[in-house]
């Protein structure tokens, strides 16, 4: 299968998430303080999860030094 399966339970906390974060940028556009700074908060937390899985790879295509796989 290429689709895993999803319950209506994670359809819906994905559906909340994404509400809340609709509005948290919402109300950042309209300049209040509290919401720019949980905007920069999930943004550097995103940035620094990408950067994150961004070194594991290099590091693992440097442990490899250039030779085949195993077989």
């Amino acid at each position: 299968m290429l689709l895993p399966r999803f319950t209506l339970r994670t359809g819906l906390a994905g559906l909340t998430i994404g509400v809340l974060l609709a509005i948290v940028v919402r109300e950042a556009a309209i300049e209040e303080p509290w919401a720019i700074g949980v905007l920069v908060a999930i943004g550097a937390a995103a940035l620094s999860l990408i950067l994150q899985a961004a070194t594991l790879g290099v590091s693992l295509l440097l442990s490899r030094g250039g030779k085949e796989p195993r077989q």
